[in-house]
């Protein structure tokens, strides 16, 4: 098997020209220099209880509204379902108000979403995006 490497410059290339996430908080966004990037791993770390797990029920559910599929790893089992549809209206009204262009789109549909029906609808595309998995281990992930 040979190895690949990229050096600095094409590594550098390659992140100008990924796709930027919103994670549905303004100031994580500016922090990471606008939001995550596809493709890449992120992992969030810090002391009990430094928000952790609110940050990444926010970023999951911006994530999903904007029709990416995600996968939550947790190893402790902290992911509510019913905590990420508490935070989902609280992200999308922060998507309406950033400046962000791909949450424009989401932001606009979510303003037209006045009755329960469609609510429940865009929670459900939400719920549907979100994938857990539940990680004991290291092993477990190539398993």
């Amino acid at each position: 098997t040979r190895l690949d490497f990229l050096d600095g410059l094409e590594v550098f290339q390659t992140l100008q020209e990924s796709v930027l996430l919103p994670t549905g908080v303004d100031s994580l966004d500016r922090l990471l220099g606008g939001g995550l990037r596809e493709g890449q791993v992120t992992e969030f770390f810090g002391s009990s209880p430094s928000g952790k797990t609110q940050i990444c029920h926010c970023i999951a559910a911006c994530a999903a509204w904007l029709d990416f599929r995600v996968v939550y790893l947790t190893s402790n089992g902290s992911f509510s379902s019913e905590r990420l549809v508490k935070l989902s209206s609280h992200v999308l009204s922060q998507m309406k108000s950033s400046g962000s262009h791909a949450a424009d789109a989401a932001a606009s549909a979510a303003a037209a979403d006045s009755d329960k029906e469609m609510m429940r609808g865009n929670l459900e595309k939400i719920l549907t995006n979100v994938n857990i998995n539940q990680v004991s281990n290291s092993l477990s992930l190539v398993s």
